[in-house]
């Protein structure tokens, strides 16, 4: 790696770049064009060269299950003005970096744990020259107040990259590529389960596939190891009887209607959204997204949008 972006050191002041940065992320939330000028006043100019390391956000992504706040995974705001950034994840299972994301001028990264209870670590390096505009997490926060549909918008595009993560790093699907991925996004939903219930009444089968995303499940079988962050059942592999959630859970739901193929969704389908992570500053209205999430430049965007493919799970390890 070529260094960090952690100060201004080699930075040209760019304010122009700046407050085009600025003006086209209000555009694409729906928010007031009109703070463009204040707002970008709050943003620093970096340049970059390829393999820059623009952040690293660590943090153990096996310890999902943890009930602390992860205020020690936190990193500022950067909106790509020129160049391209590639968000590499690290997967445990293969034991070497990733892709998960390529971003371009106009997206944005940082600053995961304003919206995430438990964001997944990344690191943004730089794939080309560039440049990015800067914010700190905590300057960012009063015009997140101020801009309820700007906050929207980067909570959707947080939750999006929060879920190619985990999909890339700690499930069975971490060898699809990204734009395979993002065709299940539309159609997971999160599922909450309050501890002492009966996974096997809460998550049958025949209801689809689901993801253990953080918590903890209980079970009576000796010859097996409780299922962690990752762990997946249902579709063809029943959900075993004797699963219960010992502490509180928090899962991903893919409906059986996409494995097989289908377009249909259960009755009551709402997107996935995450609930804003205040820190110590706190956001006084939490949003929940209500739309698909953030539609970031891809391959597929000039596309119309093929049907869901179906899906072939591998089977997990013998369970009693």
């Amino acid at each position: 790696m070529k260094g960090s972006l952690g100060n201004k050191e080699g930075a040209e002041p760019n304010a122009s770049a700046d407050w085009l940065a600025v003006a086209q992320l209000l555009t694409a939330s729906q928010s007031d064009i009109s703070q463009a000028t204040e707002f970008s006043q709050t943003f620093e100019a970096l340049n970059f060269q390829l393999g820059d390391v623009l952040i690293d956000v660590g943090s153990d992504p096996l310890a999902l299950d943890k009930t602390a706040p992860s205020e020690y995974i936190k990193s500022d705001f950067y909106i790509v003005c020129s160049g391209r950034v590639r968000l590499v994840v690290f997967d445990t299972e293969r034991q070497q970096e990733v892709s998960a994301l390529v971003l371009e001028a106009g997206d944005t990264f940082g600053a995961d744990s304003l919206f995430c209870h438990h964001p997944l670590p990344y690191r943004a390096v730089a794939a080309t020259g560039g440049s990015v505009a800067r914010i700190e997490a905590g300057k960012l926060q009063p015009y997140l107040q101020r801009l309820p549909n700007l906050q929207n918008h980067l909570l959707s595009v947080a939750s999006k990259r929060q879920y190619l993560i985990f999909f890339k790093t700690l499930t069975d699907l971490r060898r699809r590529s990204s734009l395979q991925l993002e065709e299940m996004l539309p159609d997971l939903t999160q599922l909450r389960i309050a501890a002492g219930e009966s996974l096997s009444a809460r998550t049958p089968a025949e209801k689809g596939r689901f993801w253990l995303v953080s918590g903890e499940i209980s079970h009576q079988g000796e010859d097996s190891q409780p299922p962690g962050p990752g762990a997946s059942w249902g579709d063809r592999d029943a959900t075993p009887a004797d699963w219960v959630a010992a502490t509180d859970l928090l899962l991903y739901h893919l409906p059986v209607q996409f494995l097989k193929g289908g377009s249909g969704k259960f009755p009551g389908h709402q997107p996935p959204s995450y609930q804003p992570y205040h820190g110590n500053g706190k956001i006084d209205h939490p949003v929940t997204d209500t739309g698909a999430p953030d539609q970031q430049k891809s391959a597929k965007a000039n596309h119309s949008a093929p049907q869901p493919p179906s899906v072939a799970f591998p089977k997990p390890a013998s369970r009693r």
